[in-house]
């Protein structure tokens, strides 16, 4: 009995780190639903807005909710000028074109934080102490970027199910010369999905301070964990990488817990290899994708 509610507790723990592994899934999934680009600076706007919820709290005391609502802004535009001044270039064009392109971003993102910003490892406390949930005790923080990083993906699946530029998404990512044919501009819904992309990758780097080490060099091991998670899920499905960030969050906690941390990171990337070979697709995707 205790070996079972110990795997339920760990398993609870696993969902809540999953939820920032959700986050930014979704936001890469998203650009590459839209653009069939696979953005490997993913992780670097992860990172700024890591740097943004730090400054925010060690300047202003303002706590990694409340940052929210300078990050998630601060990246969509720079993910909208991105996308305008450069991925918009390279879109429709060799895949190792975008790829190249977005590898050089990822290279100046990073060198320029580390100049800015210092090699030096970041982070605070907040929220520390515990609550009692279902039974078990659970770090105030924990709960609170759960609920919240929750909040943020629904309010996405809500955007692009009920609204006149979501639908529009929607319908670009489906089938780009019917929606063009339409007269959906593409090229703007191409912009703001990047611009989606990189907030919601700067939603859950504004979690990263509390939670993690933060450097410039994070959003390296992010973007390793988000083609991960987005493999598992299926390409292009939001669905698919919110439940598969969740469910690989719940593999890693276990794993940690019963063996270490080292075993936790093959697993994680192991489950990609018997995804693949199971299901090409993805948990839920389709093999054509």
């Amino acid at each position: 009995m205790a070996d079972l509610l110990t795997f339920i507790e760990f398993s609870l723990r696993g969902l809540m780190v999953g939820a920032v592994y959700a986050l930014m899934a979704m936001g890469l999934s998203l650009i590459f639903g839209v653009m069939r680009v696979v953005n490997v600076a993913h992780g670097e706007f992860l990172m700024l807005g890591g740097y943004v919820s730090f400054f925010a709290w060690s300047s202003v005391q303002l706590n990694p909710i409340a940052s929210l609502f300078v990050a998630m802004p601060l990246l969509f535009f720079l993910g909208m000028t991105i996308q305008r001044l450069f991925i918009e270039r390279v879109v429709g064009k060799p895949e190792l074109s975008s790829l190249m392109l977005c590898f050089g971003l990822s290279i100046i993102l990073l060198q320029g934080a580390q100049l800015l910003f210092t090699p030096d490892p970041r982070g605070f406390t907040w929220l520390l102490y515990p609550v009692r949930l279902l039974g078990w005790n659970f770090p105030m923080y924990m709960l609170m970027i759960f609920a919240t990083s929750m909040a943020i993906a629904f309010a996405l699946f809500l955007f692009l199910k009920a609204t006149r530029w979501g639908k529009a998404i929607r319908a670009v990512s489906q089938n780009y010369e019917v929606a063009q044919a339409c007269g959906i501009d593409a090229r703007k819904v191409r912009m703001l999905s990047f611009g989606c992309g990189a907030a919601m990758a700067g939603a859950a780097g504004a979690f990263v301070p509390v939670q993690f080490s933060l450097s410039p060099g994070v959003g390296h091991e992010f973007i390793l964990k988000s083609f991960a998670v987005v493999v598992v899920g299926g390409l292009g499905s939001l669905w698919g990488a919110f439940l598969a960030g969740l469910l690989l969050g719940i593999v890693e906690s276990l794993i940690t817990f019963y063996f270490s941390s080292h075993l936790a990171q093959l697993t994680f990337y192991a489950t990609i290899i018997a995804v693949l070979l199971v299901r090409p697709g993805g948990l839920f995707g389709s093999a054509e994708a």
